[in-house]
């Protein structure tokens, strides 16, 4: 039996003694670890180790792909199925099949595909081969859902380019590169519907987008017709320099995506409490946008009313 001990979430000190947990992954791995740590974590190591033992058992050229590849490099996904997802590199045609033990499911499901991909389209993450960027987004941008698609592109090209609130030249450069290079992937291993499907979506990938949540409005937004919208906007005032989450500059109006992350670093709301009287002195209005409200039916035109437009009749062919 292999065992891993995970790390605590916070420092422990001398006058506290964790109470030690236990948990059978699959018959040749078991996890030891503290009660403080997130039960994110334990899922997050949980599907590795699975994926871990899929691959050992694999002889052929392969490379996971959706959940486990976003997992593995440190990026949101949404909406993803349960499940592995193997992309092998040849012909040879392979079946479903499941392994471990996961959240009582009896089993994860194993799915594996074929592309004609280059033996040197995977890379090494956190242990694990999974495709290497371009093909990632390539398997991405291909999906019938626009938001699964462009949420990970999103956080995946801003970890690959290293961006923070604006793109450099550079990073304009390399962003115009990379998407060349995954139409072209796309024209060579895919049907020229796909590949069209692929090449706009690439247009709509915008790494300045800081979460899941941004990506989510940004997408309905846009879908709409609301035009002018503006990621991470910069806006000046004698209090401090503020990144507005989107921004429509023109009608000096501001969305603010309120995540959930934010108000676990910032409980009491004091930060952006004062942040949206300093935008409003400025004479922005803000409208704030949840996870609740944005997975809500008929939010998109409660924003828009706000907003003073008309939606467009007819969402966009994505």
């Amino acid at each position: 039996m292999e065992t891993k001990l995970l790390a605590p979430s916070t420092e422990l000190t001398a006058s506290y003694v964790p109470e030690i947990k236990e948990k059978q992954i699959h018959r040749g791995k078991q996890f030891i670890y503290p009660e403080n740590l997130p039960a994110w974590e334990v899922w997050h190591e949980s599907l590795l180790a699975l994926a871990t033992r899929t691959s050992s058992r694999t002889k052929t050229e392969h490379a996971f792909s959706m959940l486990i590849a976003a997992h593995a490099w440190g990026i949101p996904a949404h909406n993803f199925p349960l499940q592995l997802d193997v992309i092998y590199f040849d012909d040879r045609r392979r079946g479903t099949s499941k392994v471990g033990e996961l959240a009582g499911r009896g089993g994860l499901p194993v799915h594996r595909f074929n592309r004609k991909y280059p033996a040197d389209a995977w890379v090494q993450q956190n242990g694990l081969r999974v495709l290497d960027y371009p093909y990632f987004l390539l398997e991405l941008l291909q999906l019938d859902d626009a938001k699964q698609a462009l949420v990970t592109a999103d956080a995946l090209v801003r970890k690959v380019l290293q961006v923070e609130h604006s793109l450099s030249e550079i990073q304009q450069r390399e962003l115009a590169k990379l998407r060349a290079t995954v139409v072209d992937l796309a024209r060579q291993y895919f049907t020229e519907a796909v590949a069209q499907r692929v090449q706009r979506r690439c247009t709509l990938m915008n790494p300045l987008a800081e979460s899941a949540l941004e990506t989510l409005v940004r997408v309905d937004l846009v879908r709409a017709g609301v035009p002018g919208l503006v990621c991470q906007f910069p806006i000046f005032s004698e209090g401090g320099h503020y990144y507005a989450d989107l921004c429509l500059p023109a009608q000096l109006l501001v969305i603010e995506c309120d995540g959930q992350e934010k108000y676990m670093i910032d409980p009491q709301r004091t930060y952006e409490s004062n942040r949206q009287k300093a935008l409003e002195n400025l004479g922005f209005r803000v409208i704030r946008v949840s996870w609740e409200q944005a997975n809500t039916p008929g939010y998109l035109s409660k924003v828009a009313r706000s907003l003073g437009i008309r939606l467009a009749s007819g969402l966009w062919r994505w």
